[in-house]
């Protein structure tokens, strides 16, 4: 799972990549993010198992650093639940059905 970032919405960069459980979950911890504006999405490459899927976009303004971070950390924290919660959602209507087994030979 990738988690993306960008400044106008068009140009994209890798902010992380996390391994998500076998429930589709995952988190991520960012610090440090410059005061700006900013666009998150998630996208997920086709395996065996699953279409490649990619979340709706997230905006979110940080701003400079007051004398606590503690709403920072609540922003960041319902990013990520918001955007685990659209991924979620995307991979169970995208799970590929799974391929029917072979019939039995012949007697």
């Amino acid at each position: 799972m990738s988690i993306l970032y960008s400044a106008d919405g068009v140009s994209w960069s890798t902010l992380a990549t996390v391994s998500s459980g076998s429930d589709g979950s995952y988190s991520y911890t960012c610090s440090n993010i410059p005061a700006g504006s900013y666009f998150i999405k998630a996208s997920w490459l086709d395996n065996d198992y699953y279409n490649e899927a990619t979340s709706g976009t997230v905006s979110l303004t940080v701003s400079q650093q007051a004398e606590t971070p503690f709403p920072a950390t609540i922003l960041i924290i319902v990013v990520v639940i918001i955007v685990v919660m659209v991924i979620a959602l995307i991979l169970v209507l995208k799970r590929k059905p799974k391929p029917a087994p072979p019939p039995p030979p012949p007697f």
